[in-house]
């Protein structure tokens, strides 16, 4: 189940802009590497050794539309998200 709403204790905010980092395992997505994007939801049951609330798997829109999955220790914080935006429509007023 993805969750949209900021949890207590999770490594970013729902809407924080990130940069993507070097993938931390095999299974990373390396074509990310250096892009922006925005934390859409937290997963803490996909399987993937996840636990509540400090390491969800995090998923990430980016501009293109897609959003893709990343662990915390792949994402560095860009900004946090302004108070007066809906969450990923800000890609449309940026461009």
């Amino acid at each position: 189940m993805n969750i949209t709403e900021n949890v207590k204790g999770a490594p970013f905010l729902i809407d924080a802009i990130v940069v993507i980092g070097p993938p931390c395992d095999e299974e990373g997505l390396a074509e990310r590497e250096g892009q922006i994007g925005e934390i859409a939801y937290f997963n803490y049951d996909c399987g993937c050794g996840q636990s509540y609330p400090h390491d969800p798997m995090i998923g990430v829109g980016f501009p293109d539309g897609k959003i893709q999955e990343f662990w915390a220790e792949e994402l560095t914080l860009w900004m946090h998200p302004p108070a007066d935006l809906q969450p990923l429509t800000r890609w449309r007023r940026i461009q």
